[in-house]
């Protein structure tokens, strides 16, 4: 059974004529760059939930674009699986040198050239590609 998750697509850009670029993180188990995600809770909105991962997982701090909301069935990292995504645009504002998980992940920034290293599924490389592209 596909899994539902929220997921947050943390946009950087450090300067206003650079390029934006996506911060990926490392998964804990497999190591792999992957979007931050987290699980739904009863005891808080997906919205700040996304906010909480970001921030957890990449120490990335922002705001969320209040329009965006994208639900994506796409093929899990690895394997046969899907996941079910809802996707939330954050627009980082700050990178922070030490965060929650920092000890357990490593952080980078990637570029839309790059971001077919990362990611295979075609839907999720679209949508990604975009955000950098506005």
């Amino acid at each position: 059974m596909a899994e539902h998750r929220i997921a947050v697509i943390p946009v950087f850009q450090d300067k206003i004529d650079a390029p934006k670029r996506l911060v990926l993180v490392t998964a804990r188990r497999s190591g792999e760059w992957i979007l931050p995600t987290g699980r739904t809770e009863r005891s808080y909105s997906d919205r700040r939930i996304a906010v909480l991962e970001a921030h957890e997982e990449a120490g990335a701090r922002g705001q969320l674009d209040r329009k965006f909301k994208q639900r994506l069935q796409v093929q899990a990292y690895r394997g046969k699986d899907t996941s079910h995504l809802t996707l939330y645009l954050l627009k980082v504002e700050e990178l922070l040198e030490h965060w929650p998980e920092h000890g357990q992940r490593q952080r980078q920034l990637v570029g839309a050239e790059d971001l077919h290293r990362y990611f295979r599924d075609k839907k999720l490389l679209k949508l990604l590609r975009a955000m950098l592209a506005d």
